[in-house]
């Protein structure tokens, strides 16, 4: 019964405080209510969602606080499941903002910014309703993240796998596809111990891609043309050879 005069307050003094340590220590005190009380934030939800944006943008270059703002959405994209579907257009721009390799703050907000996009996609059903073209887009970012040896190279792999189960035509398109497999061929390459995980981790991505692609649900015609495509592509980023030879290895 007081959920909703402390949520009040908690919200209105984090608008109201200049002190960053105090905003982020009520960030974090929210994220944890939101947490605990899961499906049951649902009420509330909206009135902190409409203030996050223009906190983000009032950080500056506040990274810890946008760090706070991150992991508080993840938690109510968490709690409330497919009913978060309604923030996606508020969400999708922090994401892209967050994991961008040309922006100073990725240094600081990538990992969250994983975080929240994994968030996001697990709670996103593949029909009724669709994914959105705004989500699907985001697919694109992944490519400058692929870098083999990064730390975060194996959650942009569980990211890929994930759209590749929600959508796989959006990873079969030409303006993904084939930078992916480039980024993705100096793993068959690379035949150190050090590199086995990634060549394993991979490789059930290629599998997943193709299992995707062979669902009965997707029509015969557009089954066999999708897999052609993956294969010339795999033979024209020269991936198909490297993985022979790794194998052969």
């Amino acid at each position: 019964p007081f959920a909703p005069s402390i949520f009040e307050s908690l919200m209105l003094l984090i608008q109201e405080t200049e002190l960053s340590e105090t905003k982020m220590a009520l960030l974090e005190t929210v994220r944890v209510a939101v947490t605990k009380l899961e499906g049951y934030i649902e009420p509330y939800s909206d009135a902190i969602m409409a203030m996050l944006p223009l906190l983000w943008a009032e950080s500056g270059e506040e990274n810890l606080i946008k760090q706070a703002i991150l992991t508080m959405i993840t938690a109510i994209t968490t709690s409330l499941k497919e009913k978060s579907l309604k923030y996606h257009q508020l969400i999708l721009p922090l994401i892209r903002d967050s994991v961008d390799p040309n922006s100073e703050m990725a240094v600081y907000l990538l990992e969250d910014g994983i975080d929240l996009w994994t968030a996001i996609l697990q709670q996103t059903p593949t029909t009724d309703p669709p994914p959105s073209a705004e989500l699907l887009g985001l697919a694109a970012c992944l490519l400058p993240l692929t870098e083999v040896g990064s730390d975060s190279f194996r959650p942009v792999l569980e990211l890929l796998e994930s759209y590749i189960l929600l959508s796989p035509h959006t990873i079969l398109s030409t303006n993904i596809l084939d930078p992916l497999l480039r980024a993705l061929s100096p793993v068959f390459a690379d035949d150190s111990r050090a590199r086995l995980s990634d060549f394993q981790k991979t490789s059930e991505l290629l599998q997943t891609l193709v299992a995707a692609i062979s669902l009965p649900a997707i029509p015969t015609d557009r089954r066999e043309q999708a897999l052609t495509h993956l294969v010339s592509s795999m033979i024209s980023t020269q991936l198909l050879d490297r993985k022979s030879t790794r194998l052969n290895s």
